[in-house]
């Protein structure tokens, strides 16, 4: 998750370990998460049709361009089922 948050501070004009503070994993928490889509490929024959850095670019600039509309949202996660 590190990797990805990175190339989003890359992006983004910042400092990584500036805006990062490194945590103790939770307990209970996996210890890692390996994403693949080959069996979506072979299966389904689905392709992405953009690259991560397209699909994290894409995410920043709708961000930025929603940011007044975000920062009006609650700050606070309520999971609904």
């Amino acid at each position: 998750m590190a990797d990805i948050i990175e190339r989003i501070c890359k992006k983004m004009g910042a400092d990584f370990k500036a805006v990062t503070v490194p945590v103790e994993s939770r307990p209970g928490a996996d210890a890692r998460y390996l994403l693949d889509y080959a069996k979506s490929t072979r299966e389904l024959g689905w392709k992405p049709t953009v690259t991560l850095d397209q699909g994290l670019q894409e995410v920043i600039d709708w961000v930025e361009d929603k940011w007044e509309v975000i920062q009006k949202e609650p700050h606070i996660y309520i999971h609904k089922p």
